[in-house]
This record gives C-alpha cells, sequence and structure tokens, in this order.
C-alpha cells in the first residue's frame, strides 16, 4: 500500500489513491511517467493541489528539478539537462 506523500509528513497515514503527475497533461503525461516524475496523493490532497494555482506551479517546478537531477546524476551538464527538458516537455518551469 502506498501513502499519500503529503499527508505522511504531517504523521497521518491515508491511502494514496490516485497519482499526481508533476508535469501536466497535454500529452506529456506518458514522458512524466517515463521518468518517474509522478507522486502518490489521496483525493483530498490531490484536488488541494488541482484547486491552487501556486500549488499547481511549484508541482511542475518540483518535477523539473527532479528531471534535472537525474539527468546530471547521468552526466550531463546543467545547461544539457535544461535544454532536454524544455525539449521534452515544452517548457522551462524555473526561475534562473
Amino acid at each position: 500500500m502506498n501513502f499519500c506523500v503529503l499527508c505522511s509528513e504531517k504523521k497521518i497515514y491515508r491511502e494514496a489513491c490516485h497519482t499526481h503527475h508533476l508535469i501536466s497533461g497535454n500529452g506529456r503525461r506518458k514522458k512524466a511517467d517515463i521518468y518517474n516524475l509522478t507522486i502518490p496523493l489521496c483525493y483530498e490532497c490531490h484536488e488541494k493541489i488541482h484547486a491552487d494555482p501556486d500549488l499547481l506551479v511549484a508541482s511542475k517546478f518540483m518535477g523539473q528539478l527532479i528531471y534535472e537531477r537525474d539527468r546530471i546524476a547521468e552526466g550531463q551538464t546543467k545547461e544539457q539537462a535544461r535544454g532536454n527538458f524544455i525539449q521534452e516537455f515544452g517548457r522551462n518551469y524555473l526561475w534562473d
């Protein structure tokens, strides 16, 4: 059983019945799955993220950071990782 990553931070252990994609749709969800850019959430937390534009932007920000971190660990430079992210997902969510 997976637990909601947000609730478990508060020591509340609700079952995660939703998968939140850290990078939004438009045909990119399968890519988010390939790069493991998802987090398990309960229904309530998933609804909170999608109802709050700031939380939604923060989750995309986190998704890009995870993607770039993993590419850098594979030997890419920060610039290569950023360029590859933009090519894969269509835009840059980070502030430089």
